[in-house]
């Protein structure tokens, strides 16, 4: 195996690849926390005036 002039390249690329994918999912996560949120207070303000 020889070695590559720019070994850190790839990793550079591998951790900016994992930063945002960990972006999108704790962006994805509050998403789908704030949309759950409005459905239980849709859920609770239909049961209280239904």
């Amino acid at each position: 195996m020889r070695w590559s002039p720019g070994p850190a390249a790839p990793t550079v690329g591998a951790y900016a690849a994992q930063g945002a994918a960990g972006v999108v999912f704790i962006a994805a996560i509050s998403a789908i926390q704030r949309f759950g949120e409005s459905l239980r207070r849709a859920a609770i303000g239909s049961a209280h005036w239904g």
